[in-house]
């Protein structure tokens, strides 16, 4: 059953920035200043190099297979005879973008709840 593309590749950059700032800063930059201090320019600079390298290699896989679900196409061609193996990968993309989007809800919580009361379960 092929899959069908849902989001265009605007739509997919917004999620993607979405995610990152989401989680990468409004998330950590409190806990990280506190252990940083004057040098938490220098770990944003590295963060930055890190996410550039693998933005870099992520764009190379996902114009190789521009299918939806790049990730698993790459492993499944790749290793054809490990169908357990593009299977894990798949199951561990959707882990990731499940917690991902739970660190930024959780992150937007925490600070909702500094200009509106809000019940700490809601």
């Amino acid at each position: 059953m092929p899959l069908k593309p849902v989001l265009g590749p605007i739509q997919l950059v917004f999620y993607s920035i979405g995610v990152i700032v989401g989680a990468g800063i409004y998330s950590v930059i409190g806990a990280a200043a506190g252990l940083a201090q004057s040098d938490l320019w220098l770990s944003f600079a590295i963060g930055a190099g890190v996410a550039v390298l693998t933005a870099a290699s992520y764009a190379e896989m996902a114009t190789t297979y521009p299918e939806a679900g790049a990730e698993y196409i790459y492993v499944r061609r790749a290793w054809p005879k490990a169908e357990w193996l593009s299977f894990g990968v798949g199951v561990l993309m959707l882990i990731g973008n499940a917690a991902a989007s739970a660190t930024v809800a959780i992150a937007f919580g925490g600070y909702l709840r500094e200009f509106v009361d809000v019940p700490p379960g809601w």
